[in-house]
């Protein structure tokens, strides 16, 4: 998958956790992507609207992909998101498959190095995509906003 690709999926992931943003979800998006270049499935966070603390935008992205019936994913499958995976959700990378991450910012750099250690110990490259700033915004946007509702 070539870098103009890449953006253009963390472009449309932006334009989706903005989305979430809207209906009061952290602004999160997330797809994922087969060996080929094409989308399988994209999601943002939906655990407001799902009322399920676990309806992160990466895990419901890994959810979507699952429509063939299989336990994994297609081949060398990357998933792309918005923000640094939690643990959950790279854990539901590893156990569906999943190659390599692409993420756009960071959001908790104490656990950063750990946990691509880990994934990578399990066969997963994580590596740091474009648009960062964009992404970082929202959830700078999305928090601004919780602050001054709570005045």
């Amino acid at each position: 998958m070539n870098d103009r690709l890449i953006k253009d999926y963390m472009h449309k992931m932006i334009i989706l956790a903005r989305e979430g943003m809207e209906d009061g979800e952290l602004p999160v998006g997330a797809c994922v992507v087969a060996m080929r270049g094409e989308m399988v499935s994209s999601s943002k966070n939906a655990t407001k609207s799902q009322k399920n603390s676990l309806a992160h935008a990466e895990y419901c992205a890994l959810q979507s992909a699952f429509i063939s019936g299989n336990h994994r994913l297609p081949e060398n499958s990357t998933l792309i998101t918005t923000l640094f995976p939690c643990m959950m959700c790279i854990g539901a990378s590893i156990l569906s498959g999943v190659r390599r991450i692409i993420y756009a910012c960071e959001s908790d750099t104490k656990y950063l190095n750990l946990v691509i250690q880990y994934a990578f110990f399990h066969g997963i490259l994580i590596q740091k995509g474009p648009l960062e700033n964009d992404s970082k915004m929202l959830i700078v946007e999305f928090f601004e906003k919780k602050r001054s509702e709570k005045k």
